[in-house]
């Protein structure tokens, strides 16, 4: 299978690749040398025999992004017990592939709440909220987790005072999360501060109605 795929799963080792390595850049600096290459080691063994070496074996089932993903899950459990801050990013990756590359909103939801599990272990309470957490929970229905989740989310954002692109998106969801729960008060006071923080000073404004007509 490697050898008659193999520009198909170098493509898919590459991607892989870089999603990791982007897992464990923003911790990388503040390991040491040899702690850092333990964690190198720990993710070639899971690439390589949790994830392509799996896949190698299924010759006989078309390759998809569905199989991948579900292999680097089912194969992730138990790799990185002594690094749960990298085990923690790549199901942080994971959730996002689930939900906006294959809409499995279930699944994204699973490895987001693994991941935030991790990090709130790890760094406290106050830490893990993810954007797409809260939307993985709109999509199942579950409007009270999503809200709590998206206020978190926003809630961090004020603190840190910098805007990015699309940080005006929380916002505007946590909004309609409001509205669906019949916050509607709640749901006008965020719908202004998005207006004011992310809008007030561009030239090209999008419409927002007002909260209650959402």
């Amino acid at each position: 299978f490697l050898r008659r795929h193999k520009a198909l799963v170098g493509s898919i080792a590459a991607v892989l690749v870089v999603s990791v390595i982007g897992t464990i850049v923003s911790l990388s600096f503040a390991l040491n040398q040899a702690h850092a290459l333990a964690e190198t080691q720990a993710i070639a063994d899971y690439l390589y025999n949790g994830i392509l070496g799996p896949i190698g074996q299924k010759s006989d089932q078309a390759l998809t992004a569905r199989n991948v993903l579900d292999t680097a899950a089912e194969n992730l459990e138990g790799r990185f017990e002594d690094y749960p801050r990298i085990e923690a990013g790549i199901r942080h990756r994971l959730g996002n592939a689930y939900y906006w590359g294959i809409r499995d909103f279930e699944a994204a939801e699973s490895q987001l709440e693994h991941s935030r599990r991790i990090t709130q272990e790890q760094l406290g309470p106050e830490h893990g909220a993810s954007y797409v957490l809260g939307l993985a929970y709109g999509a199942t229905g579950r409007i009270k987790e999503a809200a709590s989740v998206l206020e978190a989310v926003v809630e961090d954002k004020r603190r840190s005072g910098e805007d990015k692109p699309g940080d005006h998106l929380p916002w505007r969801h946590l909004a309609n999360t409001y509205v669906a729960r019949g916050r509607y008060d709640e749901a006008e006071q965020v719908r202004a501060e998005t207006w004011t923080r992310h809008y007030a000073d561009k030239e090209d404004k999008p419409f927002l109605p007002r909260a209650r007509i959402y």
